[in-house]
């Protein structure tokens, strides 16, 4: 499956998540706000968040440490990127900002 964060969301239909998954989904999108903050980007929304599906991954907790009898959890194998990174307005321009707007 290839889309934005939403399109992923309403894909899942109410399953949830394995927990690995969760956090390797965080890890990659807080990696990424980092370095477009960094570079004086701010609009950031859902619709921004690529979502590339890759397979299937047995994820195990980010807890397994100390929970040792944590059961593996089989889901998809995502790669998170940010789109848009070179359209928005800079930071120094004035307000008001983009808008958010939901495709």
């Amino acid at each position: 499956m290839e889309g934005n964060f939403i399109h992923f969301m309403k894909s899942r239909k109410g399953r949830p998540f394995a927990t690995g998954l969760v956090a390797h989904m965080f890890q990659q999108m807080a990696s990424g706000l980092h370095h477009i903050h960094s570079s004086g980007y701010f609009d950031m929304k859902p619709e921004n968040i690529l979502i590339t599906t890759t397979g299937i991954f047995n994820y195990r907790s980010p807890f397994s440490q100390s929970q040792p009898d944590t059961v593996e959890q089989k889901d998809v194998s995502v790669i998170c990127k940010i789109a848009y990174f070179d359209l928005a307005r800079e930071i120094s321009s004035t307000p008001p900002y983009t808008e958010y707007i939901s495709a």
